[in-house]
């Protein structure tokens, strides 16, 4: 048999969480190695009833392991410089300009109207 783990989107997790009832919110910890998501519902009675459904539970194949916010755990993992590095990277060959440092539409401009000034 061949396994695999697929990556779970946010749309899968609240179309999956919205058959317990009306949820507001849901926040992927992406960065998390623990693979945290928060899924913030209209009522205090479904947040509590979606631990009980999805504690345990298997879900895109991995073990759901839920459980109600303890109001002070920060859940967030800020990107290192060098994740950051590579992420502009990867955008600017994704976009095609292949420069990191292209200047803005503003620098273009007032290059242009100061060749302008010197042929007059």
């Amino acid at each position: 048999k061949q396994w695999y783990q697929r990556r779970v989107r946010g749309d899968d997790i609240r179309q999956e969480c919205e058959k317990i009832g009306p949820v507001k919110k849901v926040l992927l910890f992406d960065r998390h190695p623990d693979g945290v998501v928060s899924v913030k519902f209209d009522t205090h009675e479904a947040a509590e009833d979606a631990v009980k459904v999805f504690d345990k539970r298997w879900f895109g194949g991995q073990q759901v392991e839920a459980q109600q916010w303890d109001g002070i755990t920060d859940y967030a993992i800020e990107e290192t410089a060098k994740e950051r590095e590579a992420r502009l990277a990867s955008w600017h060959k994704f976009i095609g300009d292949g420069e990191v440092d292209e200047p803005s539409i503003n620098e273009k401009r007032s290059e242009q109207s100061n060749s302008n000034l010197e042929k007059t």
